[in-house]
């Protein structure tokens, strides 16, 4: 993904993107990465597999003793 969206080069991509498999999709939360994602909403109707191992750390972890 760093490649595309360094300097927006999915920007030039004349062909339609119809599937995007994004590795370590936590990633999407780069500005850059959002802008890239915030493009394809607007100009393509492309489908989108994001896989991430990285967990999200919403609550906080508790020991049970």
């Amino acid at each position: 993904m760093f490649f595309l969206t360094s300097k927006e080069k999915y920007k030039y991509i004349k062909k339609s993107i119809d599937l995007i498999i994004h590795d370590e999709c936590h990633s999407i939360e780069n500005k850059t990465t959002t802008d890239f994602y915030k493009w394809i909403d607007e100009c393509k109707k492309s489908k989108v597999i994001g896989f991430s191992a990285t967990p999200e750390y919403k609550y906080p972890c508790y020991t049970i003793k």
